[in-house]
């Protein structure tokens, strides 16, 4: 049976984890990688779509099997996303992906509609900054779209739905996108 669910959450950070995001996450020594592309897949190419990322856990057909962490803050944000999966009261088995993503106002309104994976998997998505609140998240269930909007210390959870986000149109986008079973 396949699992039906959107499910919003607020109020998952710590007055510690507010401090490391603000002070560490956004701060002046925090490495982001540009990439050129949101998503790439055989059917979908989504050239010039600019954004910064800091890859957490790398996808599993990229990753070392004896070392799949590809951040030294890797401790940081498993432990982060375990206890929001614990908060929302859900599993968390394997994690598949982990990535922070930093998005702004490059003259692409949004990515693409995708699947992260080409196999079943949920998703988390962390809100962690203030930023443009029509930087949303669209996330397709039952051919309707539901518009999710980026507020601080919120977040989103999602089964393998179709989903895309739009871009900022002032300031920056901070999101901790999690794929796991």
């Amino acid at each position: 049976m396949q699992e039906k669910m959107i499910k919003k959450f607020k109020d998952y950070l710590t007055e510690q984890d507010k401090k490391f995001i603000k002070e560490t996450v956004l701060g002046p020594n925090f490495s982001y990688y540009l990439n050129d592309h949101t998503v790439k897949t055989d059917s979908i190419v989504d050239a010039k779509n600019y954004f910064f990322s800091h890859t957490i856990i790398l996808r599993p057909e990229l990753r070392n099997p004896d070392f799949p962490y590809n951040s030294e803050h890797f401790e940081y944000f498993v432990k982060l996303i375990s206890r929001v999966v614990k908060k929302i009261e859900i599993n968390l088995k394997e994690i598949y992906r982990m990535s922070l993503n930093l998005t702004f106002s490059n003259g692409i309104d949004g990515c693409p509609e995708h699947q992260d994976h080409d196999y079943k998997h949920k998703t988390i998505i962390l809100y962690l900054n203030e930023c443009d609140e029509e930087a949303s998240t669209l996330i397709v269930d039952e051919n309707k779209t539901h518009e999710i909007k980026p507020t601080f210390n919120t977040g989103v959870y999602f089964g393998s739905n179709i989903h895309s986000m739009k871009n900022p149109k002032h300031g920056l986008r901070l999101v901790l996108v999690t794929t796991f079973i």
